[in-house]
């Protein structure tokens, strides 16, 4: 479904993950050129990213445990799920692996590519890739399933193309 009048494509996608793993920021980072300061999304957020002529149509959601059963209202005609795991966050790696396998058995989101965004790479103290991997079991998703596993820092901007460019790919 794309924008025909304009020659721009459309992809339709959820930002989703725990609180604190900075969903908003890389919201942000991609629609504004910063981070900026941010508290925890209660709710919702929308920005239309323009990137390569792609609309990058995004839901932000909150993250809060109380919160995360709303995301199931956002997973209806999406293309894709960008899901940020906190790279420091080792604690929360199970929450994290358990929020995003819930997520995938949604009847809605059954055709939808995951993009795992790990954010704060820029940290010292952050998981490995294989380590994030391992907790959040991304080699039990079936094979029909497209994702990617792609490191980023919303502060420092390093990665967010890449997260941009797989998801255009995706859509096809």
């Amino acid at each position: 479904m794309g924008n025909s009048c304009s020659g721009r494509r459309e992809v339709r996608l959820v930002l989703i993950g725990l609180d604190l793993a900075g969903k908003t920021s890389v919201l942000n980072k991609l629609k504004h050129g910063e981070a900026g300061s941010t508290t925890p999304t209660v709710g919702f957020n929308f920005e239309t990213v323009v990137f390569k002529n792609i609309d990058f149509n995004i839901w932000d959601t909150g993250g809060q445990d109380k919160i995360r059963d709303l995301w199931k209202h956002y997973y209806e005609q999406v293309d894709g799920i960008m899901f940020v795991v906190d790279s420091a966050d080792e604690g929360r790696i199970d929450e994290a692996r358990v929020a995003l396998h819930k997520a995938l058995h949604d009847i809605n989101l059954q055709n939808a590519f995951v993009c795992i965004v790990a954010n704060k790479r820029d940290l010292e103290q952050r998981m490995s890739m294989d380590s994030i991997k391992s907790g959040l079991q991304l080699n039990s998703l079936p094979e029909n399933r497209k994702w990617a596993l792609l490191e980023v820092s919303a502060l420092k901007g390093t990665g967010l193309d890449e997260v941009l460019m797989w998801t255009a790919k995706q859509k096809k």
